[in-house]
């Protein structure tokens, strides 16, 4: 229960002031009260003693006058005449004063009356003088200790609820200076340093959070309590979630789950660490976001000692959107592409080139004596050297990156120069690719280099899972609602039922351990170009009888179809 200083010492000076009061009273009553009792009864039993001396002297008195009255002829003396004239009036009080012993006993009376008079007044004017002084001395009091330590104690509430701009009133010049005095300053002087380094805390708070928030990787520290201890702007991005102005659970954060982390379904970096005593740990998750984005986490523990020569265990996360990197992967394979198309252009378009001038020429050649069947042999073989220049023209047109490139174009075309591309390859290893072209006028809108890479990706990706003699099936169509629909199928391995929920995953792949080894990006990236041209994949497949891999796309918008249909008009 909170008293307050000035209630207690109030209190305290009402009990001193009574203690005093008691004190007085019990002294007077053992020095005066006793004493005046005592006296009393002294008083009472010389009253009685001089009542008892008093009949005596009446008896003798009368027995006296008695015997002069009977005996006159005795003569008295002047002194015995003079003690009879005494007992006479002592007999008859009414006929004189009283006697002066009386006198004696009733001055004494009084003289006791008045000493316990004036001692009575004595002990009030004292018990004034001391209710006086306790006055002054609280006033002084008040003044001098309580009102400075009230003054402490309400900037002290205001400084424990984050004012530290609050200052105790001080005399600027004080004649005279005591303890509180230099506590008031000290306390004013702690608390300006106290500012100071609060203001120079959020400084480097301030420009702790800017670094990691200039940071293009997510960053995250949680401690092992799973809270967010500081996190950066990247990272709320990443999650589609607002910073919390309180420490936040790091499973809510990002999977918006109510507990950690189940091993099964993500693998938790701090439980990891702690769990192996690992010095790092790396892991890919998704977050609980409806983009499907997979993040690439990079974690380690950091250690922060206490003053209390304890330590505190952190996990620092760097968290990496791994759309780039896939991004950044399509930018390599078609800059590679584009290095290979350039080469082949200029090594081989030149050579073909001039055996095609050599052809022209022999089939122009006048006076020449051939038959039909050499002739056509010779116009075959020109027609077979202008589509061998047309593959580097269209490596070259593959090649190029143009990202910006939203304009339509045909779907079934670029099918054909993708298989086009392929086929030796196909060929090669026995099987045997075909196209049913069930929608010739479908169109896409975008960027048609990104939509044959995807397409080279899927077709490398069943080559390779094909042997000889299997076939590999590729089919457009179209829905009665304008949906363009690509289903490239081969009768190849198939793939796992376990790694079908995985196969979009960046950097997982199912060809580990063999002589087929893959980087895991090839389906990650065709997935990215598909959603980037508005549309969506699926994948069906059994072991040992193939796969199927059906791509959506959604129609063009009503001006794509129209400046298509323009574009179709004969010139």
């Amino acid at each position: 229960m909170f008293i307050s200083l000035n209630k207690k010492i109030i209190y305290t000076i009402c009990i001193f002031m009574i203690l005093i009061f008691a004190l007085f009273v019990a002294t007077f009553y053992e020095v005066y009260g006793k004493k005046f009792i005592e006296d009393q009864q002294t008083a009472a039993l010389s009253t009685l003693q001089i009542s008892e001396l008093n009949n005596n002297n009446i008896i003798l008195s009368q027995e006296l006058n008695n015997i002069h009255q009977q005996y006159p002829q005795i003569k008295l003396s002047p002194k015995a005449k003079k003690i009879l004239n005494n007992l006479a009036l002592v007999n008859n009080p009414q006929e004189g004063k009283d006697p002066h012993i009386f006198k004696d006993l009733a001055n004494n009376y009084l003289q006791r009356y008045n000493s316990m008079s004036k001692s009575l007044k004595i002990i009030g004017i004292s018990l004034l003088i001391t209710a006086i002084l306790i006055v002054i001395l609280g006033s002084l009091i008040k003044r001098w200790l309580l009102t400075p330590i009230g003054r402490l104690s309400q900037i002290s509430d205001k400084v424990s609820a984050g004012d530290l701009s609050s200052r105790v009133p001080t005399e600027n010049s004080p004649i005279f200076r005591d303890e509180l005095s230099n506590l008031s300053q000290t306390f004013n002087q702690m608390l300006q340093n106290l500012n100071q380094n609060f203001d120079e805390i959020k400084n480097k708070e301030q420009f702790l959070q800017s670094l990691i928030d200039n940071i293009p990787d997510g960053i995250r520290v949680i401690d092992e309590n799973y809270n967010i201890i500081i996190a950066n702007r990247t990272y709320y991005k990443q999650t589609k979630h607002q910073a919390p102005n309180f420490p936040e659970k790091c499973y809510f954060s990002s999977q918006r789950l109510n507990h950690p982390c189940i091993s099964a379904a993500h693998s938790c970096p701090l439980r990891e660490i702690k769990k192996h005593h690992l010095t790092s740990f790396k892991s890919i998750q998704r977050f609980n976001g409806d983009d499907g984005k997979h993040f690439s986490i990079n974690a380690a523990p950091m250690q922060i000692k206490l003053p209390n020569h304890e330590s505190q265990t952190y996990i620092v996360e760097a968290i990496r959107d791994l759309s780039s990197d896939i991004e950044f992967s399509h930018q390599q394979k078609i800059s590679s592409l584009g290095f290979l198309a350039t080469s082949v252009a200029h090594e081989i378009k030149n050579h073909l080139g001039s055996i095609r001038m050599i052809l022209e020429t022999i089939l122009n050649k006048k006076g020449s004596k051939r038959g039909q069947t050499e002739t056509e042999y010779l116009e075959l073989i020109n027609r077979q050297i202008s589509d061998c220049i047309n593959v580097p023209e269209r490596l070259l047109n593959l090649s190029r990156n143009q990202p910006e490139n939203n304009e339509s174009f045909n779907c079934a075309e670029s099918i054909s120069e993708v298989i086009a591309l392929l086929d030796y390859e196909a060929k090669r290893n026995g099987a045997n690719i075909e196209f049913l072209n069930q929608a010739p006028q479908s169109k896409l809108c975008g960027n048609n280099g990104d939509f044959k890479m995807a397409l080279i990706n899927l077709i490398q990706n069943a080559l390779k899972a094909m042997k000889a003699n299997d076939k590999l099936t590729i089919t457009l169509s179209q829905n009665k609602r304008g949906v363009t629909i690509i289903e490239v199928s081969d009768t190849g391995c198939g793939i796992p039922l376990k790694d079908l929920p995985r196969i979009f995953e960046p950097f997982y792949t199912t060809k580990q351990g063999s002589s087929k080894t893959g980087t895991g990006l090839g389906l990650p990236i065709v997935k990215s170009i598909v959603e980037k041209l508005n549309g969506s994949i699926h994948v069906k497949s059994s072991l040992g009888k193939g796969s199927c891999f059906t791509l959506k796309f959604s129609p063009l918008p009503n001006g794509e179809k129209r400046k298509s249909q323009k574009n179709e008009l004969p010139n």
